[in-house]
């Protein structure tokens, strides 16, 4: 359990040095049968991202670009990407084709309030 929470606090270490102190922006979803939610934070100044699962120890973490009102992070060495349609200022919905991580297709995504 020490080791788990060690690398949590590492990869957050690691996003907040990346990103500075940019505007921040948190969206969840929350997946049944799961204690917490996935967790997308978006640093609007840096362009930058972290994924953050339930109950996963990697949190990826790169840059993001939003396009055609499609967001599309991927992991700085290109292994990893996913995408969302932004559906309004408040919501996020995983699209699974083009995207390289597998979750269902229509996963929704909230901004998470402050």
């Amino acid at each position: 359990m020490k080791t788990i929470r060690k690398l949590i606090l590492a990869g957050m270490v690691v996003f907040l040095a990346a990103c500075g102190s940019g505007k921040r922006t948190d969206y969840l979803c929350y997946v049944e049968n799961q204690s917490a939610p996935y967790t997308l934070s978006l640093d609007e100044n840096a362009k930058k991202f972290q994924f953050t699962y339930a109950a996963d120890k990697y949190m990826p973490y790169g840059k993001y670009k939003i396009e055609d009102g499609i967001l599309t992070c991927w992991t700085i060495d290109g292994t990893y990407r996913w995408r969302f349609r932004i559906q309004d200022e408040n919501t996020l919905v995983f699209i699974a084709e083009g995207s390289t991580e597998s979750m269902p297709d229509g996963f929704v995504f909230k901004k998470a309030e402050k």
